[in-house]
């Protein structure tokens, strides 16, 4: 049984995960630092002695001595505009298209192959993918994501405080806190739900993937059934790694 390392280096921190075949049996999140500190991979390499592949894949700039150190392993890929994936991508300026976004599509498309799948990102930012059945990736949109949007009240506007999500969204606001709980957390929620209802009016069997650090939010607020992931960019950036690796295939995860 192979062991595939994945790390997936994002704004402010790094997220570490190990894969022991197909089963995610590791993840981890460090700074920045910690990742790209001189023996920061051996030792996880002595921990995890069977590692025979790393995929590194970065939104922001990292060390480039971390990426020799990357690309030195047997099976070693910087995911880059360049490199193969499982899916056609049709993304006009590819050298654009954030690597965690087109991790995601692919992380969906290796759990739900053949399938019409839209797939959100819930995170800093709102991110929406589509992939049809036949293995394109189409694009996708971009949005304010849940926090954005209460920082942007508060930071734009001299006299409305900074709020933060809320477990309960008002029918509409009674005063200036709930009128921005209920604007902002009802506006995102029914943004989303109606992403869905519109292109399953397209793609009726569509299915509905969710991953990213609000999900709890959407999946207690959504009326369409959805596929929760939490791993998903992972899930997508081993795919990507098994599909660049002579021999290995990529299976879905029961």
């Amino acid at each position: 049984m192979s062991t595939s390392l994945v790390i997936d280096w994002g704004n402010s921190q790094a997220k570490v995960f190990v894969f022991e075949g197909d089963e995610l049996t590791f993840r981890r999140v460090y700074t920045h630092e910690a990742v790209s500190a001189p023996g920061f991979l051996g030792r996880l390499r002595e921990e995890f002695p069977g590692i025979e592949g790393c995929i590194l894949s970065s939104v922001v700039r990292h060390p480039e001595a971390f990426e020799r150190e990357v690309l030195g392993f047997g099976r070693g890929i910087v995911l880059s505009p360049t490199t193969p994936t499982p899916l056609a991508n049709l993304y006009e300026s590819p050298e654009t298209l954030g690597r965690d976004r087109l991790a995601a599509a692919v992380g969906a498309w290796a759990l739900f192959p053949g399938q019409d799948l839209l797939v959100f990102d819930a995170g800093t930012a709102l991110t929406l993918e589509l992939v049809d059945a036949g293995g394109r990736y189409l694009g996708g949109n971009i949005s304010p994501g849940l926090s954005m949007r209460y920082r942007a009240l508060g930071e734009f506007t001299q006299r409305l405080p900074t709020l933060s999500a809320q477990a309960e969204t008002p029918d509409w606001g009674r005063d200036t806190r709930s009128a921005i709980v209920a604007g902002v957390q009802q506006g995102i929620v029914l943004e989303v739900q109606g992403q869905i209802d519109h292109w399953r009016g397209r793609w009726p069997d569509l299915k509905v993937v969710l991953t990213g650090g609000d999900t709890h939010f959407f999946e207690e607020r959504l009326k369409s059934s959805i596929f929760a992931r939490p791993n998903l960019v992972a899930i997508g950036l081993k795919a990507i790694l098994d599909h660049n690796s002579p021999g290995r295939k990529w299976a879905c995860p029961q």
